[in-house]
């Protein structure tokens, strides 16, 4: 009884403590949309007491000690974060908010991993189903199997960051160990002591985070205030959330977590917002092979930044577990799409179905009409996804920024999707592309070489520069573009008299032999624009590419209706030209009065 009441003075303290130590702005969350990125609106809820982040180091315990989740109610106070930590967390998500908007605003935004890549934020919220009504995790095992050693990893990736392990991609920047230091250094390390309490973070787990059965009358209004904000922990964009999405062998009465009501519904809300790396599937074949790696033990911070060169984050092309845990996820669903899914979903209480929808719709209409940016990149998206994410941005009212870069959207789709973003006057940035500027033609010259703007993309430039008067130069060599892009784009621009492949108005010679990987048929076609448009450029070198019969085609056609090509010689020998590729040269070179010399053998 004494060790009891011990422990119940502890957890009177501790709430005491949450509440004298929250200032009155912290207490309620900031109202309409601005909540669900505004990081004042999420430490308000965390300090509330209503919900309660615990440690996940705790977690580590109970699964040495062999033990289940307790109930919030018999939490030791040790496991809880305190006001304190919860301070100290925000602080971290401040410091990389403003280093993220340091390299989107200032002189290096090149250093793209800094602006996209994780930085595992502190605060990581659980979405998983309940096996059995009592308890979610009877015997312990989803514990032991998934979420255990899914923290010691997540740890490793937070020790890493706090001592800036890690590369940003396409530069020489190595942040630590000794290494080229000086395009970032210490500022993009993660904000938090290389420390236990450093490496560790808060989870919500309903079960331990909310108040449970039997509740008295205080509980109770915490349990029920609680509920009416569980969107808030789900759809912010500095939370993560783990989708732990595998049923364990061995329930067969337990009904797959994609099959069930609320679960459907945290996973929507986790996919409204999020940048890309915030929202991950610890349940597939890919995720389990990945965390078989750890075995869900507690290890001190240096154990835990040593290299792991197959399971640590180094860039986005070699992002180590997280690339495998990554979610595959929808654009978000507007009401229409998620009731008409939701029809399939299991609740255990019939009466849930209407709130689950009109929770659902309420929290889609807010959070779209208010969301400032939206990162969607490298997800696999495809036309299917693009028809839902084209229903979204009807909705958002205030977005600035998309990114959907990486996916693979092209044909009808980047159409669909091009004609939505020129749409939304709103929007000021897409794949990188400075629509604002462009749309107020303060803009000589852009450059926007190898920035993986995709077809989508191409496409809205192409919108864009046919209502500018001031732009010359327009470099998108290395998009990834398609054929219909490019030649758009092109049409535009020998119009306009832009230049598209990085050559200047003035520059007499144009090397581009020998690259790699090696000119295709659609560098061909922006090439062929310039050639078109510079009356400067006498020799141009494409020996040695891959531009074959479509290429010369588009480069003869381009040169043979130019009035202003002065063009001399042209060598692009070696390209694979086939007997169609050299009749168009042929026509040209019929016509031309310039071109002395044409090497295609």
């Amino acid at each position: 009884e004494a060790e009891a009441a011990a422990i119940a003075g502890a957890r009177r303290e501790l709430n005491s403590e949450r509440e004298t130590q929250a200032e009155p702005a912290e207490r309620s969350a900031a109202p309409g949309p601005s909540k669900y990125t505004d990081l004042e609106a999420l430490l308000a809820f965390a300090l509330s007491g209503d919900v309660l982040f615990v440690k996940a180091s705790y977690y580590l315990e109970l699964k040495r000690q062999g033990r289940i989740f307790p109930r919030r109610q018999d939490l030791p106070p040790e496991a809880c974060a305190s006001a304190a930590d919860i301070r100290r967390w925000g602080d971290e998500i401040r410091a990389t908010l403003a280093l993220r908007k340091k390299f989107t605003e200032g002189e290096r935004a090149e250093v793209e991993e800094i602006q996209h890549g994780p930085r595992f934020p502190p605060f990581v919220v659980t979405s998983y189903a309940w096996l059995s009504p009592e308890h979610p995790d009877p015997d312990g095992r989803q514990l032991a199997e998934v979420l255990a050693p899914a923290i010691e990893w997540y740890m490793s990736e937070r020790a890493r960051y706090i001592l800036g392990k890690v590369r940003a991609v396409n530069t020489s920047l190595w942040l630590g160990d000794g290494v080229n230091t000086s395009a970032a250094g210490d500022e993009a390390k993660l904000a938090a002591p290389f420390t236990p309490d450093g490496v560790d973070f808060g989870m919500f787990l309903d079960f331990t985070s909310l108040w449970q059965k039997e509740r008295n009358q205080e509980q109770q209004a915490a349990f029920d205030r609680a509920l009416q904000s569980m969107d808030l922990l789900y759809a912010h964009q500095e939370t993560m959330v783990w989708r732990m999405t595998r049923l364990l062998d061995g329930y067969p009465s337990a009904k797959p977590y994609s099959d069930r009501g609320w679960p459907f519904f945290e996973t929507s809300a986790a996919q409204y917002i999020k940048p890309t790396w915030h929202t991950l599937d610890l349940g597939s074949r890919k995720a389990v092979e990945a965390l078989s790696k750890y075995k869900g033990v507690a290890r001190a911070p240096e154990g835990l930044a040593r290299p792991r060169r197959d399971a640590y984050f180094h860039h986005s092309d070699q992002p180590g577990v997280i690339g495998e845990l990554k979610d595959r996820r929808l654009p978000p669903l507007v009401p229409e799409e998620f009731a008409a899914r939701a029809e399939s979903k299991a609740l255990t209480n019939g009466k849930d179905k209407q709130v689950l929808l009109d929770l659902q719709r309420a929290v889609s209409t807010t959070v779209l009409a208010g969301v400032q940016q939206m990162s969607f990149a490298r997800l696999g998206w495809g036309g299917d996804d693009v028809a839902l994410l084209v229903k979204a941005l009807r909705l958002c009212h205030a977005l600035r920024t998309l990114d959907v870069r990486g996916n693979n959207i092209s044909g009808d789709g980047a159409s669909q999707l091009a004609a939505a973003v020129l749409a939304n006057t709103k929007i000021e940035k897409f794949n990188e592309i400075p629509i604002k500027e462009m749309r107020a033609d303060s803009l000589t010259t852009l450059h926007m070489p190898e920035r993986n703007i995709g077809v989508v993309g191409g496409l809205v430039l192409a919108g864009l520069m046919h209502a500018m008067a001031s732009l010359t130069e327009c470099n998108v060599r290395g998009n990834n573009l398609d054929k219909e892009s490019a030649t758009l784009l092109a049409k535009v621009a020998t119009e306009k008299r832009i230049m598209l492949f990085g050559i200047k108005h003035d520059q007499k010679e144009a090397d581009f032999s020998g690259q790699r990987p090696p000119l295709g048929p659609v560098d061909a076609i922006l090439i062929a624009n310039d050639l078109a448009v510079s009356a400067s450029v006498t020799e141009c070198n494409l020996r040695s590419d891959s531009l074959g019969d479509k290429g010369a085609e588009a480069i003869a056609t381009a040169l043979k209706e130019s009035t202003t090509s002065k063009l001399q010689k042209l060598d692009m020998y070696y390209n694979g030209i086939g007997p169609k590729g050299a009749a168009a040269l042929a026509s040209y070179m019929a016509v031309s009065a310039s071109l002395t010399s044409c090497n295609v053998l």
